[in-house]
This record gives C-alpha cells, structure tokens and sequence, in this order.
C-alpha cells in the first residue's frame, strides 16, 4: 500500500526497488514461499472459529493475492503444488516441475528447467485439472489465469513503475527460487524406482535452515505423509526410520538444499564434499566412492516410453509459448521475457 499510495508515479519510483527487493525476497522470501506451501496443504483458519465464508477468504489470500509479489500467478499454487506435484510425485511428464528428464548435474539443464516453469506452467494446470476430472479445480484455476493475463497488461499501462518494482521483477526471481527449490529436493532420483518417495528427495537433519523453513529440510517426509504437520516431521522420521532404510533413502546432515544443488554442479570435488555430509543409517556403510557412484547414477536423466510427452500435453506447452508472443505482440512489453525463453528452452533441453 505505500508503494501504490504513496511513492511518486514517475523513475523516481525505480528506488524503491532496493528496500523492496530487500524486505521482499531477502527477509520474507523463502519464509513466505514455505508458509503458504504449509497452508496449502493444512489450513490455517478454520470455519468452526471464523465462518466458512471468512475462512476461506483468509486461506486463499496468500495463494490469490499475496503470491503475485512473488512470481506466482493468483490461484495456481495450490493446483501446482498440491495437486500436480504431489499426485504424480516427480513423475514426467504429469508433473510438469518435474526434475526426472534433465541431467541433473548441468547448469545449463538447470535453466531449461526454470525456464519450463516461466513458460509452460499458465495453461497445463487447468489442463491437468480437466485430466484429472478435478472440474471444480479447473475451473477455479482457469478463471484466475484468466484474470491474471487481464490485469497484469492493464496494471502495467496504467502504472508502469508499480508493476515494475512489485510485478515485472518478481516474474523472474520467483520462478528461480521456486525451482532451484524443487529442483535441489528432487536432484537424485533413482532410476529404479522413480516413483518412491525415498527414491526421489533427500531428508536433511540437524540443519539451522529448518528452523526458518518450517522444517522444510524433512523432505522425504513430506512426501511420506503430506498432511503431517511440519512441527511433527522430524518426529514422524524418527518413528518411520526403519523405512527409510529399506528404501535407499539419502539422508544428509547440516546443509540446506540449494548447497547440495551448487556442490552437484562443482563436479567430483562437489560430489565428495556431498558424500561426506551422508548420514548412513543402514548396517553396512557405503565407502565415499560407492557414495560418489550412487549420486552420479541419481542424477542421470530418466527416460522410457511412460515419460514421453503425449500430443495433448505437447499442443498445451506449444500453445502456452504462442501465448507469451501473442500478449508481447499485442502491446504487453514485460511478455518478452517469458517469450524470449521459448528458444533458450529448446535450445538447451535439446542441445544441452
């Protein structure tokens, strides 16, 4: 409200990008992102305490309102992450952030993977929803992209340097954070068994991040058991512990997600630092070359005729990334950075 009521409507309003940017991703950022994926899966309010009706107006703000400051359109969260992610469980090509077809140890992979989100997300998610016959979902997700693709273009001529400072920044920032994110929980996936949840993420303990991230760092966990509250995880684990043994689950100590992602990308010294931080809780311990093999053989692309984009899914993707040129060309300016992805993709998924 102070930056649309009261910073002036001209470049001077550019300064506030530098206390905004601050507050917004460096201070609330990852809090925020985790807060609302916590409320997503388990409400915050209840109707017994507030009314339906106020309720459920209090639990969709953050995912209506509030997570257009950071990079995610009005009302596709909860349909992202909930529904897809959790439901297809990493599996490509249903779930559309999933880390399954890269090579998980390149940095160039690692942008055709951001950028997928940025340009492909908008029109899947109505589209899964129909697949899945979740019509209500569908429906409700479709309206707000719809109002999303309306009023951001309007926003924009009629407040150039709000959007700028609120809008146009954030479209790039959030979909970076969200999928280093996802992409740092799900870098080594088993081939085997790519659908296990002890085969596709990796639990992190006795980590500080998970005093900030509503202890995100149980990720196994999470897939586990969705719905248990993240207060509750590291008990959970704990009780469920002869299953991650059986399972093959890696299990690192002290580190936060994204430093397993930039230590996979420093190649076989990254690797070895990786191994070193294993917790190993099965009888016979892996020797750090054994650990070191076990990583590489997680981070190769997984390919079979099951993850082969189908021709419905394929004509979404095509027919999103016409949609960013269509809004570009029809005087939308900011639609060029999700329409000049489009060739960066194909060039780096295919050529990478």
């Amino acid at each position: 409200m102070v930056q649309l009521l009261l910073l002036p409507r001209d470049s001077r309003a550019l300064w506030w990008l530098a206390p905004h940017l601050v507050t917004t991703w460096v201070v609330m950022g990852q809090r925020f992102i985790l807060a609302m994926h916590y409320a997503a899966h388990r409400p915050l309010f209840s109707p017994k305490h507030l009314g339906r009706f106020a309720a459920a107006a209090l639990n969709v703000f953050p995912q209506v309102v509030l997570s257009n400051f950071y990079g995610m359109p009005c009302g596709t969260y909860y349909v992202h992450h909930c529904i897809m992610h959790h439901q297809a469980n990493n599996f490509f090509p249903y779930d559309i952030s999933s880390t399954m077809p890269y090579q998980r140890d390149s940095p160039f992979h690692f942008v055709a993977y951001v950028i997928n989100f940025m340009i492909h997300t908008m029109l899947y998610l109505p589209f899964y929803a129909f697949r899945k016959r979740r019509f209500d979902v569908g429906v409700a997700v479709a309206f707000c992209v719809a109002v999303y693709l309306a009023a951001f273009p309007l926003l924009y001529q009629t407040m150039p340097y709000f959007f700028i400072t609120n809008f146009a920044i954030s479209f790039v920032l959030g979909p970076f954070a969200l999928m280093l994110g996802n992409y740092s929980q799900h870098i080594f996936v088993d081939p085997n068994n790519p659908q296990s949840n002890y085969g596709l993420a990796c639990n992190h303990l006795n980590a500080p991040f998970n005093m900030l991230t509503f202890n995100d760092g149980y990720h196994i966990t999470h897939h586990v058991s969705s719905i248990t509250h993240w207060s509750e995880m590291p008990l959970h684990f704990i009780q469920h512990i002869d299953q991650y043994e059986k399972g093959g689950a890696i299990l690192f100590k002290g580190i936060p997600f994204d430093d397993v992602t930039f230590n996979v990308f420093a190649g076989e010294k990254g690797l070895r630092r990786l191994a070193s931080k294993v917790i190993q809780i099965t009888p016979e311990h892996l020797s750090e070359d054994e650990l070191v093999a076990l990583f590489r053989k997680r981070l190769q692309p997984i390919a079979s005729e099951a993850t082969k984009l189908k021709a419905p899914q394929l004509s979404v993707f095509l027919l999103n990334q016409a949609l960013w040129f269509g809004l570009y060309f029809a005087g939308f300016p900011f639609a060029i950075i999700a329409a000049s992805g489009v060739p960066i993709f194909h060039a780096l998924y295919f050529f990478a």
